[in-house]
């Protein structure tokens, strides 16, 4: 299941039986009656979640509703280049996952034309060549290789990594290896040295937003954003880096680096996960040890997407994605379908987004040096035109890509989405503990979770 561009039953995971709060029935359509409240909520974070969650409280009938936003503008992880070739570029989330996702229906209400973003080939450097999945269907190494991706879904055994559970099965070549990291790892958002398998299959039976995967062909998924949210988009602050939240009273305190104060009687945070591991709000009081556990546990690595413009085209007409053994575990034709087909993004998670976020600019040499391996005579060099690196490790008040299941992180992510003392709630990918994390259509379920939750305190 392809699930991330830049990640069916409830109660039971690969593993055993787990006893998820109900989120699913507290995401369906019309579900938030209206209440009669004049108290104030706050939340943190102007990403999906934090729109979400203002939509639906707003829809309800609360009137004094505030977003405070530490950037300058709204959108998180959701961010377009307009200028730099001939059609828009996503620089953060790029597919829509689930033809039932929240998301999808998005576009669809409003009548946007989405694209399948599993058409084309995938390529594959193998044993020296590029080599097309299809023509590979006779390889039993890459067979069972390829075997294993869909494999891990249906994991049951001890916990281990991905890696450890690879290495298992007896496949140890270069490029198969890489393969499967940019097949597991690199999707979602690490690498597979860090993935717990037993973890990740659990959430991933969870799954139900369907495995067709999409693509806008135009506009940008940041202007079809601005629509759904439009009503919201006015109780904004931005500017407002949030340092400090004192719960211990009837009223919330919530103080800002430029010295601002505000209160509140319900407060949603939604920031990524980052922010909270990086301790970069102080709660008082302090967050309960199981909280805590749940922030530190759960992943967040570097990510980058590097878009490269080349003079003209040098891969395979039909190609879709390209895989080679680098830094850069995966290639996507970005102009396929939708504009000149000379550009390729780099998607690059995990260690690796680490080690190329520290070469800053030059990171493009690495690059291109992988490139011209593949596809040989300084074919990459040679025809490199322009690129543009987006650093999400370097974004301020993001710092990173999204959250992944490390080893025994299955029950880490209902304790970070469970709500404190009926008045501070939790919302964002990472709080999705249902099979949705790391994607957008995740997100804003949480944020119409944490909607929910707070009428409910107030009903």
């Amino acid at each position: 299941m392809k699930r991330n561009s830049f990640i069916k039953n409830v109660a039971l995971g690969a593993t055993g039986t787990y006893l998820f709060p109900s989120f699913l029935s507290s995401c369906k359509d019309n579900d938030i009656g209206k209440v009669n409240w004049n108290g104030k909520v706050i939340i943190i974070g102007a990403g999906a979640a934090g729109l979400e969650a203002a939509k639906q409280l707003k829809q309800a009938g609360i009137k004094f509703i505030s977003i405070l936003e530490a950037s300058g503008r709204w959108g998180g992880r959701i961010k377009s280049l307009a200028s730099f070739t001939d059609f828009n570029i996503e620089l953060g989330a790029e597919e829509i996952h689930g033809e039932n996702s929240a998301f999808k229906k998005m576009f669809d209400n409003q009548g946007k034309v989405l694209l399948d973003s599993n058409d084309g080939e995938d390529y594959i450097f193998y044993n020296g060549a590029m080599r097309s999945s299809t023509s590979l269907q006779s390889d039993n190494s890459f067979i069972k290789a390829d075997n294993l991706i869909t494999e891990i879904e249906t994991y049951s055994g001890n916990e281990v990594t991905a890696l450890q559970y690879i290495n298992s099965e007896g496949i140890n070549n270069t490029d198969l290896l890489a393969y499967l990291n940019a097949q597991i790892g690199n999707e979602r958002g690490t690498t597979n040295d860090r993935i717990g398998l037993r973890s990740l299959a659990t959430l991933e039976n969870l799954w139900t937003a369907g495995d067709k995967n999409f693509f806008i062909k135009n506009p940008t998924i940041y202007e079809v954003l601005a629509k759904e949210y439009e009503d919201v988009l006015g109780d904004i602050k931005y500017n407002e880096i949030v340092n400090s939240i004192n719960f211990s009273g009837s009223i919330i305190e919530v103080k800002t680096e430029n010295n601002n104060t505000h209160v509140c009687d319900r407060i949603v945070i939604a920031v990524p996960l980052s922010v909270l591991k990086n301790n970069k709000i102080a709660f008082t009081p302090t967050l309960p040890d199981e909280k805590i556990s749940a922030i530190n546990t759960i992943g967040f690595d570097a990510g980058m997407k590097i878009i490269i413009k080349f003079s003209e085209r040098f891969w395979q007409e039909d190609a879709g994605s390209i895989f080679g053994s680098g830094y850069v575990p995966e290639f996507w034709t970005t102009g396929r379908s939708r504009g000149t087909n000379n550009i390729l993004t780099a998607f690059i998670m995990g260690s690796n987004a680490t080690y190329l976020s520290l070469l800053g600019n030059n990171a493009i040499q690495e690059v291109l040096m992988q490139l011209d391996s593949m596809y040989g005579n300084n074919i990459a060099t040679n025809k490199y035109q322009s690129h543009f690196i987006m650093d999400w490790l370097k974004e301020p008040h993001i710092n990173g890509a999204y959250s992944y299941t490390t080893p025994n992180s299955e029950t880490a992510f209902i304790n970070l989405a469970t709500s404190i003392n009926s008045k501070v709630f939790f919302a964002g990918e990472a709080t999705h503990y249902a099979g949705h994390h790391a994607s957008v259509h995740g997100a804003i379920e949480t944020g119409k979770r944490a909607a929910k939750e707070i009428i409910d305190t107030v009903s």
